[in-house]
C-alpha cells in the first residue's frame, strides 16, 4: 500500500500535465547561466521549485552518490517508511463524531 500511495502521488503529477510557457521553460535564464552554471539563487528557481513532487521511496541521486549515501536499496526505503507509517496513531474521533457514524452505519447497504 505505501509503494502503491508513492506511485498514485507520481500519477497525480503526471495527470495535472506540464506547464509550457516562456516562464516555466525560461530559456533565457538558461541561455544565461549556461552549461555548468547552477541556478539555486536565481529568483526563478525560488518563485517554483515548491512546484515540483519529488517521490520519497525512487531514489533519484546519482549513483555515485547513492553509494556514498549507504546504497539503501528500494526495498530497505519501503521498509522504513512503511513502518514510519505503522508506528503513526491518529487521534480518536470525539465520541459525538463516532455516534454520528454509528447513526448513518445503520443506513448503509
Amino acid at each position: 500500500m505505501v509503494r502503491v500511495d508513492e506511485v498514485l502521488h507520481m500519477v497525480k503529477q503526471y495527470m495535472q500535465g506540464i506547464e509550457v510557457s516562456e516562464e516555466t521553460l525560461a530559456l533565457d535564464l538558461i541561455d544565461r547561466i549556461g552549461p555548468g552554471g547552477h541556478y539555486l539563487n536565481e529568483y526563478h528557481t525560488m518563485r517554483h521549485f515548491r512546484k515540483v513532487w519529488y517521490p520519497d521511496l525512487f531514489d533519484r541521486t546519482i549513483y555515485d552518490d547513492w553509494q556514498k549515501q549507504g546504497a539503501k536499496r528500494f526495498e530497505e526505503r519501503l521498509r522504513k517508511k512503511t513502518l514510519k507509517v505503522m508506528d503513526h496513531r491518529p487521534v480518536p474521533l470525539p465520541s459525538e463524531i463516532i455516534k454520528e457514524l454509528d447513526k448513518m452505519e445503520k443506513h448503509w447497504e
